[in-house]
């Protein structure tokens, strides 16, 4: 048993943990560069990184948890409350990053502040779902002989923000589904027509990049969806722990781990920057 508690630790704590200055130096060179800075789909990244980075200490807080015998457990609540609001707006930040790529590679002509206004909207929402989450009505409990963190069902407002979350996340997922369909659709009846879209090296890059990891949000909500229908059924206590024990490894894998990635793997404008420190004028 404490060999199994040990091991579910580490692997807590370990993946975040590697992947910590990964995002950090991401966000630093995102914030620093004027390059990057002045380019609104950056800055929706960076905002995105910002979020990764208030994700990540729930992980590592949760398997000093499980190492400790339940020693933190007041202080991985809080935590919990935080990843919870930070991933609804991750998924809402993946809309508006897509409205951007197709703002841009089907030069639709609509102001830029539009965006912006949604991204005010999304950041007061996650302040207000901060308070809630954090208030008596909305909670988590953690199960020790278990090891794992679930929603405590018996506070008034968690049935009803479970369902919220359900259907916001299939919302924005149905929406980013339709935007990247609608540029794809785009660019194949251009090709059709053999007239080509002109777009840029970097933008190729960046729409591949995105694509790819919303694909992965994309696979990782259906799973929720059924996770949670399974769980909401199920009196199997076992069968709950190992589901909301899968969410959590499936969240660290698709919001921690993936994006930088994809960020380094694709995105060569930006991995010259991260990795080598060089200093890009202008994207192309």
């Amino acid at each position: 048993m404490e060999l199994r508690r040990l091991n579910l630790a580490f692997a807590y704590i370990l993946i975040p943990t590697i992947f910590v200055p990964v995002h950090i130096r991401i966000l630093y060179i995102l914030i620093k560069r004027k390059s990057f800075r002045s380019m609104q789909c950056y800055r929706i990244i960076a905002q995105m990184e910002l979020l990764t980075l208030f994700i990540i200490p729930f992980y590592i807080s949760m398997g000093m948890t499980i190492m400790l015998n339940g020693e933190l457990v007041p202080v991985t609540l809080v935590l919990v409350s935080i990843n919870d609001c930070s991933l609804n707006v991750v998924t809402a930040l993946d809309v508006i990053l897509a409205l951007n790529r197709l703002r841009v590679v089907c030069n639709l002509q609509y102001p830029r502040l539009i965006d912006t206004l949604i991204q005010i909207i999304v950041w007061l929402g996650w302040t207000l779902g901060l308070v809630a989450v954090l208030s008596p009505y909305l909670g988590y409990t953690y199960l020790n002989d278990h090891m794992v963190m679930v929603p405590d069902m018996r506070r008034d407002w968690q049935l009803p923000y479970v369902l919220f979350q359900t259907y916001f996340g299939m919302f924005c997922d149905s929406v980013t589904l339709l935007i990247y369909t609608s540029i794809a659709s785009y660019m194949g009846y251009l090709k059709w027509k053999k007239r080509y879209p002109y777009v840029c090296a970097h933008d190729r890059q960046l729409l591949v990049q995105q694509m790819v990891s919303f694909a992965g949000d994309l696979a990782a909500q259906v799973t929720y969806r059924v996770m949670f229908n399974i769980a909401s059924t199920s009196r199997n206590v076992d069968l709950v722990t190992y589901l909301c024990r899968a969410v959590d490894f499936l969240d660290i894998l698709n919001y921690i781990a993936l994006p930088p990635i994809l960020c380094l793997l694709i995105n060569r404008t930006l991995r010259k920057a991260v990795l080598i420190n060089y200093n890009v004028h202008y994207l192309s």
